[in-house]
């Protein structure tokens, strides 16, 4: 019966004598386990920016938005999409929602009846490629530019860096004020964001007052969200 000391003599006999062989085999197992460990790794960093971009959201929050329909083929894209349904004889007919947007009216009577002890607010998205400017300087054209209530920072995970948010007169009265995110403020007032405040910026040629301006919330695969 061989002991441990002639076992591992002749496992290292055999390992000097196919270099080549266990040479591969080590490569092949030692990159195994790096592409695992990198595998793992970006699986948990992927896990943890999609968990801290959706907490800003709330666990009890919902969205009610409309829903567009942007893909046809042929000519099955009928932009009224109705339906005929036949039912004991009789026709009926049925029109989808796609593609009606919720109006303003609308909205605000879903807030009026929403009785429930929560916040609720309004907001729109006008678009992603505006045109911020204040005095000889200027933004990109891929601004975002969102609308929205006293309540719509709280409810989409915005804080106030200085100024102050929106309030019930501004919202009812119309008026032209905005809030200005961390890197819009910092492109047009180079010497500090914090001078933006109650100056008067261009958005695409309409004048608006700043109110205040957001805190950074980074970046999100490679994409600002301070924009």
């Amino acid at each position: 019966m061989m002991n441990f000391a002639d076992i591992f003599s002749l496992a290292l006999r055999t390992v000097k004598g196919n270099r080549l062989r266990t040479g591969l085999t080590v490569a092949i197992i030692a990159f195994g386990i790096m592409a695992l460990i990198g595998i793992i790794t970006a699986i948990q960093a992927m896990n943890q920016k999609l968990t801290e971009s959706f907490s800003t959201m709330g666990a009890n929050g919902f969205t009610i938005r409309y829903k567009a329909r942007n893909i046809r083929f042929g000519q099955g894209g009928n932009r009224n999409n109705e339906m005929k349904l036949s039912q004991k004889g009789k026709k009926k007919e049925r029109t989808s929602n796609l593609d009606k947007i919720i109006t303003l009216e609308q909205a605000q009577q879903f807030v009026d009846s929403f009785d429930f002890p929560a916040q609720v607010s309004v907001g729109i998205n006008a678009g992603r490629n505006s045109i911020i400017s204040y005095e000889t300087r200027k933004t990109s054209p891929n601004i975002a530019l969102m609308g929205g209530d006293e309540n719509y920072l709280q409810l989409n995970g915005f804080a106030i860096e200085v100024g102050r948010n929106f309030n019930q007169t501004d919202v009812r009265s119309a008026r032209n004020v905005c809030l200005l995110g961390h890197d819009v403020a910092n492109k047009l007032f180079i010497q500090g964001a914090q001078l933006a405040v109650n100056k008067i910026i261009r958005i695409n040629s309409i004048p608006y007052r700043v109110l205040g301006v957001l805190e950074s919330r980074g970046s999100s695969f490679g994409f600002s969200r301070d924009n």
